[in-house]
């Protein structure tokens, strides 16, 4: 693969992400983990990575509490 920035070549690293959900106050577990194949640019930094189904469907049902705006990125 390709970096999507500057097309150099992509180095694939493993991972741990903690994603911060946003659930009412009160709710006792605000993060989910995930444990994707990083696809790293070494010459920019841009990083890409894909999450499974089952997590794709918790963050769906997680309400985010700032906008999520488009970037040129």
């Amino acid at each position: 693969m390709r970096c999507k920035d500057c097309e150099q070549a992509l180095t694939s690293f493993s991972s741990e992400v903690a994603i911060h959900l946003h659930y009412p106050e009160g709710y006792q577990k605000r993060h989910m983990f995930a444990f994707p194949h990083l696809s790293v640019c070494l010459n920019c930094g841009f990083v890409q990575f894909r999450l499974i189904e089952g997590q794709v469907e918790r963050l769906r049902g997680s309400t985010p509490t700032t906008p999520i705006e488009s970037s040129a990125a």
